[in-house]
């Protein structure tokens, strides 16, 4: 019965997670019931990413160390445009970018929502960030990846 009762409280924990991708969880915003990659269109910035994070991050704080260094960030985009970071995986352990970033992306201008039959709906994506040594790169990843790496 004891083992039987530790399973359980095991699994409803990791089912309570199981739409954190990422070591860093956030609770700042806690989304209800969400799903990632949702909709027939899918969430998009009405900003240029790139060029609105230059614009907004002290590119002083950190170094770009030349060696393709990247940041993940899991973020929900609610119906009405609002993102949010859910959780992050921080690949060069630079916390203060990470935090950084976070905050940024948390206060940028509202997205374009996903889409379902012509109604806009919540939808996580992640975004991932590669740092050169002159410069970044944003990907957005609005699909699950196949398990040979190819993103559907």
């Amino acid at each position: 019965m004891k083992y039987a009762f530790l399973f359980a409280f095991l699994f409803s924990f990791s089912a309570a997670r199981s739409q954190v991708y990422f070591k860093y969880d956030y609770r700042d915003c806690a989304p209800g019931d969400y799903c990632m990659y949702c909709g027939d269109e899918v969430a998009r910035p009405t900003v240029n990413l790139a060029k609105y994070l230059q614009r907004e991050l002290d590119r002083n704080m950190f170094e770009y160390n030349g060696q393709g260094r990247k940041i993940m960030y899991q973020v929900y985009i609610d119906s009405d445009g609002k993102l949010c970071v859910i959780s992050a995986d921080n690949h060069f352990n630079n916390r203060m970018l990470r935090n950084d970033l976070r905050a940024v992306l948390n206060h940028m201008p509202n997205w374009t929502p996903a889409r379902k039959d012509g109604h806009a709906i919540g939808s996580g994506i992640v975004i991932e960030f590669t740092f050169y040594k002159d410069y970044f790169d944003v990907r957005y990843i609005s699909r699950p990846r196949k398990t040979d790496g190819r993103v559907i």
